[in-house]
């Protein structure tokens, strides 16, 4: 037996066919032969023919359909064969692409294309910097339209016919012209005076001999234009800076422009400051086109002075009510331009003021030594000084931020702490000369009182207040005028005091007078049993108990004692109580035992009160009524509240039968009757 592979096919290598390998038999066997017995040929027929032994594969195949039989036969003569075709598919045949391969850079909308085989499809490429702007790919697109940039490059279609076979890559090699050309020009001077001749020449790039030149020299050139690449000679009838335009052709158009700068006769203008006292007067030139000043002191005859670099300034001594007078001009000493003698300056020297004295408009203490004024804190004083008809004035206390001018008064609000301070005045002239700056010192005072926080006491104790030493007066709110004050009870303490110079201050605080802490530990009293008793004498802010507890209640038992307990409230006021603890004595704790009361809601013995039950805490009392009725039970503690009911129902105004059983060994069970009274 034999197999074949599948049916084979596949694109031409070239314009004839294909060499196809792989085509060996997939498999073969016989059962009673071993394969090296065995006998293999092939015959194919059909577009390609050929035979021969073994595997056909590497041979070449013509386009078209062949067919290729594989046949197998052993020692013995038997035989079996199979079959497969190849089909080699031609490859399109792509037309030349037709399109200019010539342009001018950045050349748009320029259609390429080759001839369309409606079952093909075609992919475009172009040169990097260009755009195609239709489709680039698919079915029947044999026509594209690009946009250029400034790269040369190739324009390539490969096409794809309907079998999917790739056909030769067509190329069209593009050329842009001009891509490469930049205008530029030299000049000998970039500088000049008028009407010197400069010498231009075109040093432009990306030119040939073809290139075009149009030269545009600027206003007021002699020539106006030139074409070629020169050199060519120019020069201006006027100053000022001149536009030189060059326009160069090659393909694409490239314009540049540079300037040049034509000097005329150099100018200066001269000036200066008046100044204030003897010293030097400065003489300031600014040249235009000039790079050297002379300066002279009689219009130009004799040259005082040159200075050739900046500042283009003339320094001359001049006393105190003279004047100078100074004429310049400027030279261009690069270009030897020179200029003409500029109108004259003349500069002053002032005399200096003399800053008058500080006066205090309003009187006041004598202040400290060495100070011109005293001020209290906050006060309002107001300083003058009489100037010179035509001056200004300066104030100024800089630690209040005080700046003013052009004033001879001042109004100066002191709100500063106590200390001293500076004010100073300065006298300008008429003629902006300044005199020397006065300076005086002002002390503030400030006295401080201060009573501290408000301050709280108890009952029956007081409190002195005390204001610092050392002034002249004291004032209390009562009229007092000692440096102290106590108070003993709820108030309002102010106080004022004065020092030496008459400024003042005051102060307020309160005097709260708190109430002592209420204590009662109730009765001295006996516990009976071995249960202890609690002591609670209610809520307060701290508790000190002769037992040294802190807490706000102790227990104790009988015989304990005598216990003292010391509580204070929240304002810390203290109170104190004690209370005496005896042995239990039974015979006299219930000596009498309450035989009536009045169920009535009037918060008066409204229940059974038997005194000091609490203490036996295992108690059982039994009620009776006449006919033995059990009308009340308790077993375990009484709490004092019944209220002359039985199953919640007021019983009737009788008297009662009672047994308290006390459970135990120190007193023996009580009997008796007890009475509800109920009004008629």
């Amino acid at each position: 037996v034999i197999s074949c592979p599948a049916d084979i096919v596949q694109c031409a290598d070239n314009g004839s066919g294909a060499v196809v390998s792989g085509i060996s038999p997939l498999s073969y066997s016989d059962n009673c032969s071993l394969p090296g017995d065995l006998i293999i040929s092939y015959n194919i027929s059909g577009a390609t023919t050929a035979s021969g032994a073994n595997d056909a594969s590497g041979t070449f195949f013509n386009s078209g359909l062949s067919t290729i039989q594989y046949l197998i036969s052993d020692e013995s003569g038997n035989t079996a064969s199979c079959s497969f075709t190849i089909t080699i598919n031609s490859l399109p045949v792509t037309s030349e692409i037709t399109g200019n391969n010539t342009l001018p850079c950045f050349a748009a909308n320029e259609t390429y294309s080759v001839s369309n085989v409606p079952s093909s499809k075609f992919r475009w490429s172009v040169p990097a910097d260009a755009t195609i702007t239709t489709d680039t790919t698919g079915l029947g697109v044999n026509s594209i339209v690009v946009n250029f940039g400034s790269v040369s490059g190739d324009i390539t279609a490969i096409e794809t016919n309907l079998n999917g076979c790739q056909g030769e890559i067509k190329t069209l090699a593009i050329q842009l012209l001009g891509c490469e050309l930049i205008a530029d020009f030299e000049t000998d001077k970039s500088t000049a005076c008028q009407e010197d001749t400069i010498t231009i020449w075109s040093t432009s790039s990306g030119v040939s001999g073809s290139s075009a030149y149009t030269w545009d020299f600027g206003s007021d050139a002699v020539p106006a234009n030139a074409s070629g690449p020169g050199p060519h000679e120019v020069y201006y009838t006027s100053e000022g800076i001149k536009s030189i335009t060059l326009t160069v052709v090659e393909g694409l158009t490239d314009v540049i422009s540079k300037n040049v700068t034509l000097l005329a006769v150099p100018e200066v203008t001269l000036s200066g400051e008046n100044r204030c006292g003897s010293g030097e007067v400065i003489f300031e030139a600014n040249p235009t086109y000039g790079d050297v000043v002379e300066f002279s002191y009689d219009g130009g005859s004799t040259v005082e002075a040159s200075v050739s670099s900046p500042p283009y300034n003339h320094a001359a001594p001049v006393n105190e009510n003279e004047s100078l007078e100074a004429w310049a001009r400027a030279i261009n000493g690069t270009y030897g331009c020179i200029g003409e003698w500029s109108e004259s300056v003349e500069l002053i020297a002032y005399p200096l003021p003399v800053t008058g004295n500080i006066i205090i408009e309003s009187g006041g203490v004598t202040p400290p030594v060495d100070h011109l004024d005293i001020a209290c804190q906050n006060d309002s004083k107001i300083y003058s000084v009489n100037g010179i008809p035509g001056s200004t004035h300066i104030w100024e206390v800089p630690d209040l931020g005080i700046h003013m001018e052009d004033t001879e008064s001042i109004e100066v609000q002191w709100n500063l702490d106590e200390g001293s301070y500076s004010i100073t005045l300065q006298e300008i002239s008429d003629q902006g000369c300044e005199g020397s700056i006065r300076n005086e010192q002002v002390y503030v005072s400030d006295p401080e009182v201060d009573l501290g926080i408000d301050q709280e006491i108890c009952e029956g104790e007081n409190y002195t207040f005390t204001a610092p030493g050392g002034f002249s007066s004291y004032e209390w709110h009562d009229n007092s005028s000692n440096s102290e004050y106590t108070g003993t009870t709820t108030e309002t303490i102010q106080v004022r005091i004065t020092d030496e110079y008459g400024c003042s201050d005051q102060d307020t605080v309160e005097l709260i007078v708190n109430p002592l802490p209420e204590l009662d530990l109730g009765n001295d009293t006996s516990i009976c049993g071995e249960n202890g008793y609690e002591i609670y004498p209610g809520e307060y802010f701290s508790y000190r108990w002769s037992t040294a507890s802190n807490s706000n209640s102790i227990i104790v038992y009988s015989g304990f004692g005598t216990v003292s307990l010391t509580v204070t409230n929240i304002h810390d006021c203290a109170a104190e109580d004690a209370i005496e603890i005896f042995e239990c004595d039974p015979s006299i704790l219930f000596a009498e035992i309450t035989n009536a009361f009045t169920p009535n809601n009037d918060g008066v013995h409204d229940t059974w009160v038997i005194n000091n039950i609490e203490i036996y805490t295992n108690v059982q009392i039994d009620v009776f009524d006449r006919t033995g009725r059990l009308v009340f039970h308790v077993d375990g503690g009484y709490e004092n509240d019944w209220d002359g009911t039985f199953n919640g129902k007021p019983l009737p105004m009788d008297t009662y039968y009672y047994i308290i059983d006390f459970k135990s060994d120190q007193i023996a069970p009580r009997k008796g009757t007890v009475t509800i009274v109920r009004e008629p």
